[in-house]
């Protein structure tokens, strides 16, 4: 067991949250292009709270930043315990361009730990093609997080075809099934039942939810206060990583403060 960090108020004490490695209760953070200081100057204070960072400048990605850049980055994160993978939208274009296994090549190769396989704009692919990308990804020693849902909107969310497609996908060895940040927000204002039975049939250690920029801080609330702080949560702002910690804990007014009420000595 790691030895605890004399801290400033080392005498009082606030819930406890599982160490890293972690399965649940996973923060993943979007990296919009954030600088190697401001980075470091982040995780010296915010690393502990972080399992996952995923890269999401998409185009920069193909056409500005430089592989020792993106390398440093990853080894950055590295230090600091943290995995790192690119955002779905390249994953889409290759497939739309016929370069999944050499895109799947380069991620492995320029030293991402995982890689999202996504269809939530392209159509969908078809189960043969998406098994062999499944089976060719995890050969490369890679996490998988694919994903459900819709981020227009296009297609109705169907619980019972999203919990068939999260069974396919565990059985095919996936890390994680991320469910798109449209289909939550729009879930939440409309149906959250089909939410609760997904977490309820699918398991809340195999999900990740997306928080979006647009459903901040509404979603996050909405699926901690439900599904309490072992829910795992994608595209999650840096500047969101202090609150979305201490919300976990109850120690945010977004919760309320609710361990204050629960412990007052």
């Amino acid at each position: 067991m790691a030895t605890k960090k004399k801290t400033p108020f080392f005498m009082l004490k606030v819930p406890e949250i599982p160490g890293k490695p972690r399965e649940k209760g996973l923060t993943i953070v979007s990296d919009r292009t954030i600088p190697l200081g401001v980075m470091r100057d982040h995780l010296e204070i915010l690393s502990e709270a972080i399992d996952y960072v995923k890269i999401v400048d998409h185009v920069g990605m193909i056409v500005r930043n430089s592989k020792e850049l993106v390398r440093k980055k990853i080894r950055l994160y590295k230090e600091y315990k943290i995995s790192t993978f690119p955002g779905g939208i390249p994953f889409e274009l290759a497939v739309l361009q016929n370069k999944v296994f050499d895109y799947l090549g380069a991620v492995k190769e320029i030293g991402f730990a995982a890689v999202e396989v996504s269809e939530d704009v392209i159509e969908p692919l078809d189960r043969t093609t998406r098994s062999k990308i499944l089976r060719r990804a995890r050969g490369l020693k890679l996490d998988v997080f694919t994903e459900i849902g819709r981020k227009n909107l296009d297609t109705a969310f169907v619980l019972e075809d999203a919990l068939w497609q999260i069974h396919e996908d565990l059985e095919a060895g996936v890390k994680k099934v991320t469910v798109e940040s449209s289909d939550v927000m729009q879930l939440i204002d409309t149906n959250p039942s089909v939410l609760l039975g997904l977490v309820e049939k699918g398991g809340i250690e195999n999900l990740v939810f997306e928080v979006g920029v647009k459903g901040w801080p509404s979603v996050a609330v909405w699926l901690i206060q439900n599904f309490g702080p072992e829910v795992n949560l994608e595209n999650v702002m840096m500047d969101h990583v202090l609150e979305i910690d201490a919300m976990r804990r109850g120690m945010h007014r977004y919760m309320g403060y609710k361990f204050l009420f629960e412990k007052k000595g």
